[in-house]
């Protein structure tokens, strides 16, 4: 770790960074990005609240893949998110492309793309619509939702939506 040369006004401003992080870790998890920005808001040193970062990183408060990992297991299947969207998402909060990937491995787009086609049918279903009208608005859906366009035709053919 990189240790950041500091007299008694830097060594304050130091531990006001890394207490104010703490106090946003304690309410929920943070990306790096999105830490950086949050402590860039209250316009502190760029310099220290990397130095601060390195070290919540190396202490393991801060990590980009257990973020990614925790996101897609409870966020993204109770919210019916497609692969598409969750890069989208995760790429925006910071998370690189190549941990994105990894951690979609074990993601299980069919399924959740069938969930959600489920729930928004029993959601539509009482308006009358027509067969076709039906599958249009679901794959209009799933689109919006950030599935692939294979995912999307195999649950409306396969599960005769």
């Amino acid at each position: 770790m990189e240790v950041y040369n500091l007299n008694d006004s830097s060594e304050r401003e130091y531990k006001k960074i890394l207490s104010t992080a703490f106090k946003l870790l304690s309410i929920r998890d943070y990306t790096e990005k999105e830490m950086y920005i949050r402590l860039c808001r209250k316009k502190f040193n760029k310099d220290m609240i990397k130095s601060v970062l390195k070290e919540l990183i190396i202490k393991g408060y801060i990590n980009d893949e257990q973020y990614a990992e925790k996101w897609i297991n409870n966020i993204a299947y109770s919210k019916y998110i497609g692969s598409n969207g969750i890069k989208h998402i995760l790429l925006k909060k910071g998370i690189s492309y190549d941990i994105i990937a990894e951690k979609l491995n074990n993601y299980n787009e069919y399924e959740a793309a069938l969930l959600a086609a489920k729930k928004k049918e029993k959601q539509i279903s009482y308006k009358g619509f027509k067969k076709n009208e039906t599958k249009q608005i679901l794959g209009r859906f799933l689109q919006r939702k950030g599935f692939t366009y294979d995912v999307i035709f195999r649950v409306l053919d396969e599960h005769d939506i």
